[in-house]
C-alpha cells in the first residue's frame, strides 16, 4: 500500500484510531448530532479532534509511545460524554476559523488548515519555499 502507510513495524493502534474517529464522526452526521453543513470540513474536524485531545507532537509510528497516544484518544472518543465534548469542540473550532463559511472552496486550503491548527493551540509546521522558510500564512508552493 505504499512505503509510509501500513509500513512494516508500524503500530496498528493509530490506524485503528483513524478508522474509529472517522466512523464516530460519520455516526454523528447520520444522527444529526453534528449538522451536515460541516461535512465538507470532515477531515479538518478529525484533525481538530486529535489536536484538542492531545496537543503534543505525534510520536513515531513504530513506538510504544504511539500506542499509548492512540489508545488514550480512542478511549476518549468511544466514551459517549468525552467523545461528544471532543467533537463539539472540534466543530466549534471549525466554525470559529471559517467564520460560518464552510464550503469546499473556502476550507480546502493550506491557510485554512494552518488556522485550524493555530486555533487548537498547535503551531503549524513551517513551509519551505525554495531554499527559504516561509512563515506567512498566504499560499505558497511546496516543493
Amino acid at each position: 500500500m505504499g512505503k509510509e502507510v501500513f509500513a512494516q513495524g508500524h503500530r496498528l493502534e493509530p490506524y485503528y484510531l483513524a478508522a474509529s474517529a472517522a466512523y464516530l464522526l460519520e455516526y454523528r452526521f447520520r444522527n444529526s448530532r453534528i449538522p451536515s453543513q460541516y461535512k465538507p470540513a470532515r477531515y479538518h474536524i478529525l484533525l481538530a479532534v486529535r489536536l484538542i485531545a492531545n496537543r503534543g507532537p505525534l510520536p513515531p509510528l513504530n513506538s510504544r509511545e504511539m500506542e499509548r497516544y492512540s489508545v488514550e484518544i480512542s478511549e476518549a472518543l468511544w466514551n459517549p460524554t468525552q467523545g461528544d465534548e471532543l467533537f463539539g469542540a472540534a466543530v466549534t473550532a471549525i466554525e470559529a476559523v471559517s467564520g460560518g463559511r464552510v464550503d469546499r472552496d473556502a476550507i480546502r486550503t493550506l491557510p485554512f488548515t494552518e488556522a485550524v491548527m493555530e486555533h487548537c493551540g498547535v503551531e503549524p509546521p513551517r513551509r519551505r519555499v525554495g531554499s527559504q522558510v516561509n512563515t506567512s500564512s498566504g499560499p505558497a508552493a511546496i516543493p
